[in-house]
């Protein structure tokens, strides 16, 4: 896991269900091209800036706990 996403508990990146493949897409279209130097430090970028997509993956994550 990048050092970058250690300890942030509160980003979700898989695709388990339809609302997962819904925020992803959602974030999807905010990303720049993905050869982008920096694409984890945008993508992390805009879902800190993306109260919607944040909410979403926190959601999920609650949803999905073990």
């Amino acid at each position: 896991m990048p050092k970058e996403l250690r300890n942030r508990r509160d980003i979700r990146l898989t695709v388990d269900s339809l609302e997962d493949f819904n925020t992803l897409k959602e974030l999807y279209k905010l990303l720049p091209a993905v050869t982008d130097e920096n694409f984890l430090q945008s993508l992390i970028f805009h879902i800190d800036s993306n109260l919607s997509i944040r909410n979403n993956m926190i959601k999920q994550i609650n949803k999905y706990e073990k």
